[in-house]
């Protein structure tokens, strides 16, 4: 069971968190304009957005696949791997989405 103080602590380090990000997001405006962003989305922002709430909704699962080439921790994982290949075969696992937010950006902004 959770005490009082464990609670207000966890409180705490979400607050952290939410501050830590907002101070990044801001940065990250400032080094990167809209516009550069808008232009490496390229043709993908020619197409509707697809929604993951709906995906998930719909599937049986609801598993989230996520597609990445390089970890943090690991380094590069497949520095090879196209997304096109590696899709369908999370689909036929039972992967009823996944978030491109990672392919989009390719790490550029870090």
């Amino acid at each position: 069971m959770t005490n009082y103080n464990e609670t207000t602590n966890m409180k705490d380090i979400l607050q952290d968190i939410i501050a830590n990000k907002r101070i990044e997001v801001e940065r990250q405006k400032q080094a990167v304009r809209l516009q550069t962003l808008l232009g490496m989305g390229g043709e993908r922002l020619e197409h509707p957005a697809r929604s993951m709430r709906a995906a998930l909704a719909a599937s049986s699962s609801g598993i989230i696949a996520e597609f990445k080439r390089k970890s943090p921790s690991k380094g590069w994982l497949h520095p090879d791997a196209a997304i096109a290949d590696v899709l369908p075969a999370y689909e036929k696992g039972g992967a009823s989405a996944c978030p491109d937010r990672f392919e989009l950006f390719r790490g550029v902004l870090r």
